[in-house]
């Protein structure tokens, strides 16, 4: 699922801590690597 982001080039964007940044990085790339493995999964039942 799509998901809408704020801009970061927007001129009220601050500074983001990095324990903010962290745990947004961390949330998306599990986000894709759950998407890769179904998308895995849904290929390996086709084959």
């Amino acid at each position: 699922m799509a998901q809408r982001h704020p801009d970061p080039t927007h001129p009220a964007a601050g500074p983001v801590p990095a324990a903010a940044l962290e745990r947004h990085l961390r949330a998306r790339a599990t986000e894709f690597l759950r998407a890769l493995r179904a998308h895995r999964e849904a290929w390996a039942g086709a084959a």
